[in-house]
């Protein structure tokens, strides 16, 4: 920690990455929060929603599908139709948005570099 003389063992899923600059999208009962920036702050287990506080300092819980993320986020893939690649970790090189996308650069077992278009939905920091 702080002066690196201490050290944990965490598993993955008991962190959660600080994302700034996300942005708010795909909001329709409330389309004036679409296109804000934020960051992300933790995530709800319980509801399956990132805690995102927005630049004017109001907290909200998003979904992923409603968030945005940079390029250059850490993530991991979920809920895919290809269980192969579920819980497999990659970053975000690119953002598709006409499709809605994003560009997720990753590795296969053998160590082989691999590129995945992927749904908002479909990825978890």
């Amino acid at each position: 920690l702080d002066s690196g003389s201490t050290r944990l063992g965490l598993k993955q899923s008991n962190l959660t990455q600080i994302v700034s600059n996300v942005i708010v999208t795909g909001i329709e009962s409330r389309p004036e929060f679409n296109g804000q920036k934020g960051t992300i702050r933790g995530w709800q287990s319980d509801t399956g929603r990132y805690a995102v506080q927005l630049a004017s300092g109001q907290a909200m819980g998003l979904l992923p599908s409603k968030v945005q993320l940079p390029v250059g986020t850490n993530i991991m893939l979920t809920n895919l139709s290809s269980d192969q690649f579920n819980g497999r970790r990659g970053t975000i090189t690119s953002y598709d948005e006409e499709n809605g996308r994003y560009v997720v650069k990753t590795f296969s077992s053998d160590n082989k570099e691999q590129a995945l278009k992927v749904k908002r939905e479909n990825v978890k920091v």
